[in-house]
């Protein structure tokens, strides 16, 4: 998922997403017999639209994007196998497979007090958020305190 896109690249993504589904026969979902989208296209559609644009645009937390690919698991053609998972390890292999090189701004997990709970802190260098590409060892490092996140609600 990239942690940026233009408004230009964002509505071409988009376009391009909505040809494919058109030039299906009996796309027309409201028709008898009309083509459905599958929970996963459903996902990507949001997806792509939940992401920042603008020319200016902010790279988003490295947290959101994991919270983002986790609740697409846990909502996909697979949500059983996910919903009923607190175990980091069910969810790392997907989602490293989407984020590992995307940009996004780096973030350190803190416990908060008195919860199992918790929040993000950005990592600075020189005063200024670290925006970079994930890497495996960020998205192990911030995607089990996502999950506990999730699962503690």
């Amino acid at each position: 998922m990239a942690a940026c896109v233009s408004l230009t690249e964002y509505v071409e993504r988009l376009e391009h997403a909505l040809v494919k589904i058109i030039q299906q026969p009996g796309a027309d979902q409201n028709q008898p017999g009309g083509a459905q989208m599958s929970k996963a296209e459903i996902a990507e559609l949001e997806r792509i639209a939940d992401e920042p644009v603008g020319p200016k645009g902010k790279a988003q937390g490295a947290e959101t994007l994991i919270y983002k690919e986790i609740n697409v698991l846990q909502e996909g053609d697979d949500a059983a196998k996910y919903q009923e998972s607190e175990d980091w390890k069910d969810f790392a292999g997907p989602i490293k497979a989407l984020l590992v090189g995307k940009r996004a701004q780096i973030v350190e997990p803190v416990k908060k007090p008195n919860s199992n709970a918790y929040e993000f802190k950005p990592v600075l260098e020189d005063g200024v958020p670290v925006v970079r590409p994930l890497t495996e060892k960020d998205i192990n490092t911030i995607g089990p305190a996502c999950l506990v996140n999730i699962t503690e609600v």
